[in-house]
């Protein structure tokens, strides 16, 4: 076989190769479309549960809820406090102006030993979603959430609820007038620092995702 044959062998399983990367990424995608079976949603749940949190209430820096979103459950998890900006550092999956794919978010959280699982609730009733988030906080796991706020997808992690609403970490929260680079918190008595009524986060999560990709999409962590 001459050098020449191999060469053009080699170039067709390159063709071939580069050809099936963006029919890989379709075929991932699709695993965020249909809603997942089986969730536990039933109203079995506590009047309070807030899961501890370290006072690492950062404020992002530009377009990196992701990695600031997988601070807040590396925490949670392990106790360790990670700088925000290394994690930005090891985020992959960045499209334009900096976002995050949620396969970055995956990746990053696997690298630092997180188990993820991602679940898909476009199907379910609010009441449904409002009990499965409370469930699942129940078994001690945060929940990342890819929300759309002011027109803008974002990512928060849910890390407790009370009898009126739920409990995040939001990147995006106001700057303190002390420390910008610290938030404020909404609810100073509770571990986080954001605050939402059960129906307004909901809202928020059903605006979330792209077209018909990642709506109402969660990454639970643990």
């Amino acid at each position: 076989m001459t050098m020449e044959i191999l060469m053009r062998i080699q170039k067709r399983f390159l063709f071939f190769f580069l050809a099936l990367i963006p029919l890989a990424v379709l075929i991932a995608s699709l695993g965020r479309v249909f809603p997942s079976i089986g969730l536990n949603t039933k109203d079995n749940h506590r009047q309070k549960n807030i899961l501890a949190m370290s006072e690492i209430y950062y404020r992002q820096t530009f377009n990196n809820c992701a990695p600031y979103s997988a601070m807040a459950a590396i925490n949670i998890i392990t106790k360790k406090e990670i700088d925000p900006e290394l994690l930005a550092r090891e985020t992959g999956w960045r499209i334009k102006n900096n976002l995050t794919m949620p396969q970055g978010l995956i990746q990053v959280l696997h690298k630092h030993g997180i188990k993820t699982k991602e679940k898909v609730l476009s199907c379910y009733s609010d009441a449904e979603k409002i009990n499965w988030i409370k469930n699942t906080v129940d078994e001690g796991k945060p929940i990342i959430l890819l929300i759309k706020i002011k027109k803008v997808l974002h990512y928060v992690t849910v890390i407790g609820y009370d009898e009126k609403g739920f409990i995040l970490y939001d990147s995006l929260q106001e700057k303190t007038k002390s420390n910008p680079r610290k938030t404020i918190k909404d609810k100073p008595q509770y571990y986080g620092n954001r605050y939402y009524e059960y129906s307004g986060l909901i809202k928020l999560w059903d605006k979330g995702g792209y077209k018909i990709f990642f709506k109402n999409w969660a990454l639970v962590c643990g």
